[in-house]
Protein backbone atom coordinates (compact mmCIF):
# COMPACT_ATOMS: atom_id res chain seq x y z
CA UNK A 1 0.00 0.00 0.00
CA UNK A 2 2.81 2.42 0.85
CA UNK A 3 4.45 1.81 -2.54
CA UNK A 4 1.19 2.68 -4.29
CA UNK A 5 0.91 5.89 -2.26
CA UNK A 6 4.52 6.75 -3.07
CA UNK A 7 3.99 6.12 -6.79
CA UNK A 8 0.81 8.21 -6.75
CA UNK A 9 2.71 11.03 -5.04
CA UNK A 10 5.53 10.90 -7.57
CA UNK A 11 3.02 10.89 -10.44
CA UNK A 12 1.14 13.87 -9.01
CA UNK A 13 4.33 15.85 -8.42
CA UNK A 14 5.73 15.10 -11.84
CA UNK A 15 2.57 16.11 -13.68
CA UNK A 16 1.65 19.10 -11.50
CA UNK A 17 3.20 21.74 -13.75
CA UNK A 18 1.32 20.40 -16.76
CA UNK A 19 -1.96 20.70 -14.89
CA UNK A 20 -1.08 24.13 -13.52
CA UNK A 21 -0.16 25.53 -16.93
CA UNK A 22 -3.30 24.02 -18.48
CA UNK A 23 -5.57 25.43 -15.79
CA UNK A 24 -7.17 28.86 -15.90
CA UNK A 25 -8.23 28.82 -12.23
CA UNK A 26 -6.94 31.44 -9.81
CA UNK A 27 -3.82 30.44 -7.91
CA UNK A 28 -5.54 30.52 -4.49
CA UNK A 29 -8.43 28.30 -5.62
CA UNK A 30 -6.14 25.87 -7.41
CA UNK A 31 -3.93 25.67 -4.30
CA UNK A 32 -6.95 25.02 -2.10
CA UNK A 33 -8.14 22.25 -4.41
CA UNK A 34 -4.71 20.61 -4.46
CA UNK A 35 -4.51 20.70 -0.65
CA UNK A 36 -8.05 19.38 -0.31
CA UNK A 37 -7.26 16.49 -2.64
CA UNK A 38 -4.08 15.71 -0.69
CA UNK A 39 -6.08 15.79 2.54
CA UNK A 40 -8.62 13.36 1.13
CA UNK A 41 -5.88 10.94 0.06
CA UNK A 42 -4.10 11.19 3.42
CA UNK A 43 -7.22 10.90 5.62
CA UNK A 44 -7.18 7.07 5.80
CA UNK A 45 -3.57 7.18 7.02
CA UNK A 46 -4.47 9.81 9.61
CA UNK A 47 -7.35 7.73 10.99
CA UNK A 48 -5.15 4.62 11.12
CA UNK A 49 -2.52 6.44 13.16
CA UNK A 50 -5.09 8.31 15.25
CA UNK A 51 -6.55 5.01 16.49
CA UNK A 52 -3.07 3.94 17.64
CA UNK A 53 -2.24 7.27 19.32
CA UNK A 54 -5.67 8.54 20.37
CA UNK A 55 -4.67 9.48 23.92
CA UNK A 56 -1.58 11.38 22.81
CA UNK A 57 -3.17 13.47 20.04
CA UNK A 58 -4.53 16.59 21.70
CA UNK A 59 -5.36 20.16 20.75
CA UNK A 60 -1.71 21.16 21.16
CA UNK A 61 -0.71 18.92 18.23
CA UNK A 62 -3.47 20.41 16.10
CA UNK A 63 -2.37 23.93 17.05
CA UNK A 64 1.27 23.07 16.27
CA UNK A 65 0.29 21.99 12.75
CA UNK A 66 -1.51 25.24 11.85
CA UNK A 67 1.55 27.38 11.02
CA UNK A 68 3.17 24.69 8.82
CA UNK A 69 -0.20 24.25 7.09
CA UNK A 70 -0.45 27.98 6.37
CA UNK A 71 3.14 28.01 5.11
CA UNK A 72 2.38 25.06 2.81
CA UNK A 73 -0.66 26.89 1.43
CA UNK A 74 1.43 30.02 0.78
CA UNK A 75 4.07 27.85 -0.89
CA UNK A 76 1.47 26.31 -3.22
CA UNK A 77 0.02 29.71 -4.10
CA UNK A 78 3.44 31.16 -4.94
CA UNK A 79 4.36 27.98 -6.81
CA UNK A 80 1.30 28.18 -9.03
CA UNK A 81 1.87 31.87 -9.75
CA UNK A 82 5.52 31.14 -10.58
CA UNK A 83 4.61 28.16 -12.76
CA UNK A 84 2.68 30.51 -14.98
CA UNK A 85 5.41 33.16 -15.13
CA UNK A 86 8.52 31.19 -16.05
CA UNK A 87 9.70 28.17 -17.94
CA UNK A 88 9.32 24.90 -16.15
CA UNK A 89 13.01 24.08 -16.54
CA UNK A 90 14.12 27.03 -14.45
CA UNK A 91 11.68 26.12 -11.72
CA UNK A 92 12.76 22.47 -11.80
CA UNK A 93 16.30 23.56 -11.20
CA UNK A 94 15.22 25.58 -8.17
CA UNK A 95 13.13 22.83 -6.58
CA UNK A 96 15.86 20.26 -7.21
CA UNK A 97 18.11 22.26 -4.92
CA UNK A 98 16.04 21.14 -1.90
CA UNK A 99 17.73 17.72 -1.48
CA UNK A 100 21.09 19.42 -1.84
CA UNK A 101 20.46 22.05 0.82
CA UNK A 102 18.11 20.35 3.31
CA UNK A 103 20.58 18.05 5.16
CA UNK A 104 22.93 20.95 5.77
CA UNK A 105 20.12 23.32 6.72
CA UNK A 106 18.87 20.78 9.27
CA UNK A 107 22.40 20.42 10.61
CA UNK A 108 22.75 24.14 11.19
CA UNK A 109 19.20 24.67 12.49
CA UNK A 110 18.74 21.71 14.85
CA UNK A 111 22.19 20.12 14.91
CA UNK A 112 20.98 17.01 13.10
CA UNK A 113 23.89 14.87 11.96
CA UNK A 114 24.29 14.55 8.17
CA UNK A 115 24.46 10.83 7.39
CA UNK A 116 26.40 9.16 4.57
CA UNK A 117 23.06 8.27 2.91
CA UNK A 118 22.09 11.95 2.91
CA UNK A 119 25.44 12.87 1.41
CA UNK A 120 24.88 10.24 -1.29
CA UNK A 121 21.39 11.61 -1.96
CA UNK A 122 22.78 15.12 -2.13
CA UNK A 123 25.42 14.02 -4.62
CA UNK A 124 22.77 12.26 -6.71
CA UNK A 125 20.50 15.32 -6.67
CA UNK A 126 23.43 17.55 -7.61
CA UNK A 127 24.28 15.25 -10.52
CA UNK A 128 20.69 15.42 -11.77
CA UNK A 129 20.71 19.19 -11.35
CA UNK A 130 23.88 19.49 -13.42
CA UNK A 131 22.39 17.30 -16.15
CA UNK A 132 19.24 19.44 -16.24
CA UNK A 133 21.28 22.62 -16.30
CA UNK A 134 23.47 21.45 -19.12
CA UNK A 135 20.52 20.19 -21.15
CA UNK A 136 18.10 23.10 -21.08
CA UNK A 137 18.67 26.13 -18.86
CA UNK A 138 17.30 29.50 -19.95
CA UNK A 139 17.58 32.94 -18.41
CA UNK A 140 15.25 35.51 -19.87
CA UNK A 141 13.78 38.88 -18.96
CA UNK A 142 10.32 37.58 -19.80
CA UNK A 143 10.51 34.87 -17.13
CA UNK A 144 12.64 36.63 -14.49
CA UNK A 145 9.82 37.24 -11.99
CA UNK A 146 8.69 33.63 -12.21
CA UNK A 147 12.27 32.48 -11.68
CA UNK A 148 12.40 34.42 -8.41
CA UNK A 149 9.24 32.85 -6.98
CA UNK A 150 9.55 29.41 -5.36
CA UNK A 151 8.40 26.86 -7.88
CA UNK A 152 8.52 23.19 -8.78
CA UNK A 153 8.00 22.29 -12.46
CA UNK A 154 9.21 20.41 -15.52
CA UNK A 155 9.74 22.01 -18.92
CA UNK A 156 9.23 21.03 -22.49
CA UNK A 157 9.93 23.52 -25.25
CA UNK A 158 6.19 23.85 -25.85
CA UNK A 159 5.23 24.22 -22.17
CA UNK A 160 5.59 27.99 -21.93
Amino acid sequence: MQVIILLLGVFCCSTAVIMIKASAEQAVLLSALRLLLAGIFLTPLFWRDYRNHRGRYVVQELRASLLPGVMLALHFISWIVAARLTTATNASLIVNLVPIVMPFLMHFMVRERVTPRELTGTALALTGLLILTAADFHVSRDHFLGDLLPADRDHGSDAQ
